[in-house]
C-alpha cells in the first residue's frame, strides 16, 4: 500500500500535503517523493489557473483524489495529458456548473422558478454568521454560475483566485450589503439570503437552453403554458 498523504489545513501548513502515519524507512522515502507529487500536483492546478475552469463539484473530486493518493507520478507526460484532458472537458465542467446552481437553489420563494431560471431568485445561505461572513460554499456555486455567464458570452473564464465571488460578497458584507457586477446584482440581507437579479436575459436564456439539453423530461412547462 501506498503511505498516505493528507492535504494538512493547519495554521502552519495551510493546505499543505504532509505525511501520516508510522513507516518503514523505504516507506517513508517513497511517501516523501508521493508528497511531493502530491504537492507539484496541487501547485500546477493553483497557478495555472486551471482550477477557475473547474465546477466545485470538480474541484472537490480533484481534492479527494489527491488525499486518496490518487494520482500519476508527476512527470512531463502526465502533466501534459491531465491538462490538456481538462482543457478538453472545459465544455462539459461549465454546463455542470449551470446545473449544479439550479439544483442547490431554495424552492421556498414565490420568486424562483422551479421549472427554468428566472430574472430574479433567491439564494438561502449566502453569508453565515448573522449575516457577516460569505458561505464558501454558496461563493463556490455562484463562481460557477459566472463562470457559465463568461463563456456563453463569448469572453475568456475568470480567474477565480482573483475575482471570486467570496470576495465580491465579502466587500459587500462590509460595506453596502450589495454586489452588483456585470451580469447580476445582489441584495444581502442580515437573516443570511440573498436577493439576486439577472442583467442579461439573452444568457438567462442559453443557460435555460442547457438545463433543457440535459433534462428534456424535467423540467415542467412553464406556468403560462399550462393555463
Amino acid at each position: 500500500a501506498h503511505p498516505r498523504v493528507c492535504i494538512d489545513q493547519s495554521w502552519q501548513l495551510r493546505g499543505g500535503v504532509s505525511l501520516i502515519g508510522e513507516r518503514s524507512l523505504e516507506e517513508r522515502a517513497e511517501g516523501v517523493r508521493r508528497v511531493v507529487d502530491a504537492s507539484g500536483w496541487l501547485y500546477l492546478m493553483r497557478e495555472s489557473g486551471m482550477q477557475s475552469l473547474m465546477d466545485h463539484g470538480a474541484r472537490e473530486s480533484w481534492r479527494s483524489k489527491i488525499e486518496r493518493g490518487e494520482f500519476p507520478p508527476l512527470t512531463p507526460e502526465n502533466i501534459a495529458s491531465t491538462f490538456e484532458a481538462l482543457h478538453d472537458a472545459r465544455a462539459v465542467m461549465f454546463e455542470r456548473g449551470v446545473i449544479a446552481c439550479f439544483r442547490h437553489i431554495s424552492w421556498r420563494y414565490k420568486t424562483n422558478q422551479p421549472q427554468a431560471f428566472g430574472k430574479r431568485l433567491i439564494v438561502s445561505g449566502i453569508s453565515e454568521w448573522h449575516g457577516t461572513h460569505p458561505s464558501p460554499r454558496r461563493a463556490d456555486e455562484l463562481d460557477d454560475l459566472m463562470r457559465v455567464f463568461y463563456v456563453l458570452d463569448g469572453r475568456p473564464e475568470p480567474d477565480m483566485r482573483q475575482q471570486g465571488m467570496n470576495a465580491q460578497i465579502g466587500e459587500g458584507l462590509r460595506s453596502t450589503r450589495s454586489v452588483d457586477n456585470q451580469y447580476l446584482s445582489i441584495r444581502l440581507y442580515r437573516n443570511g439570503n440573498g436577493h439576486v437579479t439577472f442583467k442579461r436575459l439573452d444568457l438567462v436564456d442559453k443557460m435555460n437552453r442547457i438545463l433543457a439539453k440535459h433534462h428534456p423530461n424535467a423540467l415542467p412547462a412553464p406556468r403560462d403554458a399550462r393555463r
